[in-house]
């Protein structure tokens, strides 16, 4: 997000707020926390991490529920988490 300490405080708060807005964007996030670990996810962990089967599937479940996505990615099974972490295309399905 902010390598070697180049970007002043605004910048990195723009592009999280870009990305917070995707959240809403793709899949009408509304809650705080579901946005907060769809930042997360995105920045840090891979940034086609929605792509991944299981992600697919916690999205379609929590639709409409807020708090739930946060939740339930919170508790995404380590394997599927490693998986997003290697960023190997070939773990989507």
């Amino acid at each position: 997000m902010n390598p070697g300490g180049r970007l002043n405080w605004a910048e990195v708060f723009r592009r999280t707020a870009r990305i917070a807005g995707e959240g809403w964007k793709k899949y009408r996030l509304t809650d705080n926390d579901d946005l907060e670990q769809y930042v997360y996810f995105t920045l840090l962990v891979n940034p086609d991490f929605d792509q991944h089967p299981d992600v697919k599937k916690i999205i379609a479940d929590t639709h409409g529920k807020p708090g739930a996505f946060a939740v339930d990615m919170q508790n995404l099974s380590p394997s599927a988490m490693a998986e997003l972490q290697a960023g190997n295309p070939a773990t989507r399905k």
